[in-house]
């Protein structure tokens, strides 16, 4: 059975797309490569670049190659490069550790005279995501181990000491008019919330402003509400939430419909670290603890230090974070760039003692040297692939996760990656087809770009591992996935029988 898609490109009918074959039709190596060449080929394809390369992981076979060595934009599949480095270096249990520390005295038994101190070390995980999203539980747990003190006043402030890592908060040549967007959050050695305030819109009568809601309620950003209600359709619904740089100011605007559901939303703040110490000492308000002074991040107290061996100094609570096996499903299953760029700097902090991103890539290039794959010729700017500086190649992704394949924990690197057909980037991709469950590999998508890189088994059993790269297109994003899922589907059809 074949299963055949047209487009309509620029007003023209382009037919077939592509061919997915059932699970009873087996294609021979020859049949493989020419229909595989006949996908990439096709006329609304004619300004796209391919690169593809697909092997054996039975014997080095190399199945398909094309444009293998060519550098190209690998948007998430960035991701893999820092998922391996990580894994390597850290190992599956590594978990994050976030300390609250109390530094000066009691002047009686409710009064504490002195900061609060929370020292970060790079976490991502504090907020709802592992607390059925309860997203200031964590920050609860502190202001209940300083109730448990029986403390109600602090004559202080909360500082938020970010100093695990630098003071780099984009990654390499980011998109500046996108920093509002929740996969452009800063990165910082103190997080909370995806370092993003979550959004509620709900609709007022017509002609009156919108009702927000932020989450966490705080004061710490400035909603300028200009969402009004009207009558209409979803089609002239419309929302942004786009914060002035370098501020808190958020300017919501657009349209939302009178009898419309809850919007839902997320919004990067300003300096994550004063956004964490500014909603723990707002918990500590609703908890009955007074605290005196403005909350602080570190870097703007050019003279204050403390030692953990100060007798001033007293540790009250430690989170820890999931190990990073979980972690890791968060960066490939959810492709969510802020835990991938806390990454990425937590090993150079943890290897190097300096967690600086310029430091991280470094330690990434000297890990790839180590492993055999030369990183001379490819340019790795950051840790998400969110950078359109980045460029590897093929040959480059299909080394390393070859080499992630013979290593102890492969299995932990293995389980991050989605499921096709049945898990987030690859839910509705490649559905009722033999890939469906069988493939597993990271997704990437940017303006213009689609990649896709992982492994799949045969109809023979035969594990492949591929990377299948798309930059330069003009069509919709969508239409290049159909041609990939289709090389996929046809590669878990693949027989040498």
């Amino acid at each position: 059975m074949v299963i055949k898609f047209c487009l309509i490109v620029s007003g023209f009918l382009v037919f077939p797309i592509l061919s997915l074959f059932s699970q009873n039709h087996t294609l021979s190596v020859q049949k493989f490569q020419k229909e595989t060449d006949r996908l990439i080929n096709q006329k609304f394809l004619d300004n796209a670049f391919w690169g593809i390369q697909i092997q054996s992981l039975k014997n080095g076979d190399i199945l398909y190659s094309h444009h293998a060595k060519k550098n190209l934009i690998p948007a998430s599949n960035m991701k893999i490069f820092t998922s391996v480095f990580a894994l390597d270096k850290l190992g599956p249990d590594f978990q994050y550790t976030t300390t609250v520390y109390l530094h000066g005295r009691f002047e009686d038994d409710t009064t504490f005279s002195g900061n609060v101190i929370l020292r970060g070390m790079g976490d991502p995980t504090i907020s709802g995501r592992f607390f059925d999203n309860k997203i200031t539980k964590v920050l609860e747990d502190w202001a209940d181990s300083l109730a448990a003190k029986k403390i109600k006043i602090i004559h202080g402030r909360i500082i938020g000491d970010d100093n695990f890592f630098g003071d780099d908060a984009l990654g390499k040549h980011w998109e500046w008019d996108e920093e509002s967007y929740w996969y452009s959050a800063q990165v910082s050695g103190l997080s909370f919330n995806d370092n993003c305030v979550n959004w509620y819109v709900t609709p007022a009568q017509i002609g009156q402003p919108a009702k927000i809601q932020l989450a966490p309620g705080t004061s710490y950003v400035t909603i300028d509400n200009r969402i009004t209600t009207v009558a209409g359709s979803s089609e002239s619904q419309e929302i942004e939430f786009t914060r002035e740089r370098s501020s808190n100011l958020i300017r919501a605007s657009g349209k939302i419909i009178a009898n419309s559901d809850v919007q839902v939303g997320y919004v990067t703040v300003e300096n994550p670290t004063l956004f964490t110490a500014t909603v723990m000492k707002e918990v500590l308000q609703k908890k009955g603890i007074q605290v005196d002074s403005a909350s602080v991040d570190i870097d703007n107290l050019t003279s204050y230090t403390y030692h953990d061996s100060d007798t001033t100094v007293m540790r009250i609570a430690v989170y820890q974070s999931p190990k990073l096996d979980e972690i890791l499903k968060i960066v490939n299953k959810r492709s969510q760039n802020l835990f991938a760029e806390q990454l990425l700097r937590t090993v150079a902090a943890v290897i190097d003692s300096d967690g600086t991103g310029r430091r991280a890539l470094q330690s990434e290039r000297a890990f790839l040297k180590e492993i055999g794959i030369s990183p001379d010729k490819m340019y790795i700017m950051d840790g998400s692939g969110y950078s359109r500086t980045n460029l590897v190649t093929p040959e480059s992704i299909v080394a390393l996760l070859k080499f992630i394949r013979q290593h102890k924990y492969w299995k932990v690197f293995y389980e991050s990656l989605p499921k096709a057909g049945m898990e987030r980037s690859l839910n509705h991709r490649m559905k009722n087809t033999p890939a469906e469950g069988n493939v597993r590999a990271k997704t990437g998508t940017l303006d213009n770009v689609s990649t896709i890189s992982g492994f799949v088994k045969t109809a023979d059993g035969e594990e492949m591992v591929f990377s299948i790269m798309c930059n330069n297109f003009s069509v919709d994003n969508l239409e290049v996935q159909k041609v990939q899922d289709a090389i996929l589907v046809n590669l878990a059809s693949f027989s040498r029988n």
